[in-house]
């Protein structure tokens, strides 16, 4: 992940503890705790609508578009100014 460019090396003390699990197939899944971060984050004051909800309004829709979820998380880039959490 150092050499693709996903981290970068951070002495932040937003920094979030990681563990590598192994899955079933024998890769490895990268997973951060991110308990003390979510304790100091501002709450969201318009959080994403229920799922049921969202899936209702696709009802008579011709085209929708969907984010790969594989890799996503490293797709979208975060704001400067949010880059030291």
């Amino acid at each position: 992940m150092l050499e693709n460019d996903f981290i970068e090396f951070s002495n932040s003390p937003w920094a979030s503890p990681v563990v590598l699990t192994k899955k079933p197939d024998g890769s490895f899944r990268f997973c951060c705790d991110y308990r003390k971060l979510n304790a100091v984050t501002k709450k969201d004051s318009y959080p994403l609508m229920r799922i049921d909800d969202a899936l209702d309004r696709l009802t008579g829709t011709t085209y929708f578009s969907s984010m790969d979820c594989n890799q996503a998380f490293y797709q979208v880039e975060l704001d400067e100014a949010d880059r030291e959490k």
